[in-house]
């Protein structure tokens, strides 16, 4: 980035940073000073798991049971406990300024009253904290109480039925098979009945205890600086934070792309590296496991065709781990003005030689079958070169025709994973291929990418329907790492 540009955005950022210092200092000094006409007092209480509450012996999460609690505190029943206690006549006014924290990783509830009056801040605190404990602690009784009833209520029937086929067995002229249903009878009411009186017993040992005022409300002490100084100092910090942010982030998508570290620290998902497709080639097979894969190669932005390149080296490193290969390319890297003719057609490195020039712009247009211009380079790697009598400017109507969707259908029955490459991205036939593909690996170079471009290429293939891999990372003038082969 020039002198003058960070200049101009140093200019602008000192501008921001004034008025977002003057506007949020501001901001916290009004809410300082509204902070300093409260008084708060907070109580802690120490909760205890207990029969009938959410916290309670059988609680299996802990942390969203207390969750519960704490909203306990301010419940209806809680709220006009307090006003009573307190004088209130209207229980919704004990309510105003009151919040419960739960401390993490604690059995611990911090209420805390906010007032304009500290006294009133104290005893509305230490109210809630005990009106709440007494809460719990009847909501325990009430279950225990409940519970010991309906036990109670059980054994008297149970006992009821056990006499009267006890009678019955005591009995003359009983059969013997009618005594031995007897029997089983009253051994399963004995049972039942002994099981009850142990739930009766165990309910006796029931803890009540709902727990304790581990500190007592106490108006919390205020600080040398009134809070008006601090919430405005705090605001215009706060101000500069966020101009130096808006700053750094205006200047980082205006930049190019730099090293792998500052594409993983700017968030993106970086796949591999251009000077290295053989991890490439793993991690493509890693995410994309089913066969045939139609994969695309894409260059971020319009700064040139590096993809090509990338795209036939990673061929020929799958072609080497014995998958059948093929790589489709669109344009050739490096071909500036000079790479087309007059009429705006792609010279092939093949013009000039005598032969005819087939690829896959004379396959769409059904000049040649497929077979005829596939080159095939070894055992498991072929080649569909871009050819060279469809004028760059044609791509789109040849992409977006049927017969290419026919194409692909062919070329997934010849391959196991076909590589598309030599194309930009964002650009309308990158979108069209994009569509046809499985999945979408956006290359971006050092120096001549920028995070602007690489943002919109990954933004165009996150609306298609074909899944966006991550980012191929290339350095200026590095040429991808592959065995040299026989090329198309």
């Amino acid at each position: 980035m020039g002198g003058r540009r960070w200049g101009a955005l140093l200019r602008r950022g000192l501008l921001l940073a004034v008025v977002f210092a003057v506007v949020l200092g501001a901001a916290g000094a009004w809410a300082g000073a509204k902070r300093d006409a409260l008084h708060q007092a907070t109580a802690t209480i120490l909760v205890n798991p207990l029969e009938g509450n959410p916290f309670s012996p059988d609680g299996r999460d802990g942390l969203v049971n207390l969750e519960t609690e704490a909203r306990l505190v301010t419940a209806d029943a809680v709220a006009r406990a307090v006003a009573k206690n307190v004088g209130l006549t209207e229980p919704g006014s004990a309510l105003q300024g009151v919040s419960v924290e739960v401390p993490p990783n604690t059995q611990l509830l911090k209420i805390s009253v906010e007032r304009r009056d500290a006294g009133l801040a104290r005893r509305l605190a230490n109210a809630y904290a005990q009106e709440y404990l007494k809460y719990r602690e009847a909501r325990t009784a009430s279950t225990v109480f409940t519970r010991q009833a309906h036990l109670s209520e059980e054994l008297r029937s149970m006992k009821a039925q056990l006499t009267g086929l006890t009678k019955e067995r005591a009995g003359v002229g009983i059969s013997a098979q009618r005594k031995a249903l007897l029997d089983q009878q009253i051994s399963g009411l004995v049972a039942q009945v002994a099981q009850i009186q142990a739930e009766q017993t165990t309910l006796g040992y029931v803890s009540q205890d709902p727990g304790q005022v581990v500190t007592p409300a106490a108006e919390e002490s205020t600080g040398p600086l009134p809070t008006v100084v601090l919430g405005g100092v705090a605001g215009a910090g706060l101000g500069l934070a966020l101009a130096l942010g808006v700053l750094y982030v205006r200047a980082r998508r205006a930049d190019k792309v730099g090293s792998v570290r500052d594409l993983v620290a700017a968030g993106y998902e970086v796949i591999g590296a251009a000077d290295d497709v053989d991890a490439l080639r793993a991690r493509l097979l890693v995410d994309l496991p089913h066969r045939p894969s139609v994969v695309l190669l894409a260059d971020a932005g319009g700064s040139g065709i590096a993809s090509s390149e990338t795209g036939r080296a990673l061929a020929d490193s799958l072609a080497r781990a014995r998958l059948r290969s093929v790589l489709v390319v669109l344009e050739e890297e490096n071909h500036g003005d000079a790479g087309r003719d007059a009429a705006g057609r792609l010279i092939h490195p093949m013009a000039g030689s005598g032969k005819p020039v087939r690829g896959l712009a004379e396959v769409i247009a059904g000049e040649v079958n497929l077979d005829k211009a596939l080159v095939q380079v070894d055992d498991f790697g072929y080649r569909l070169p871009p050819g060279g009598s469809a004028p760059v400017a044609a791509w789109g109507d040849l992409l977006a025709s049927p017969e290419f969707a026919g194409l692909v259908s062919e070329l997934r029955e010849r391959g196991e994973v076909i590589v598309f490459a030599g194309v930009t991205l964002p650009s309308a036939d990158g979108q069209l291929l994009a569509g046809h593909a499985d999945a979408v690996m956006v290359q971006a170079t050092t120096g001549a990418s920028t995070n602007a471009e690489l943002e919109a290429a990954l933004r165009e293939v996150g609306e298609g329907p074909a899944r966006a891999l991550g980012v191929v990372h290339r350095k200026a003038g590095t040429a991808a790492q592959h065995v040299a082969s026989k090329d198309a």
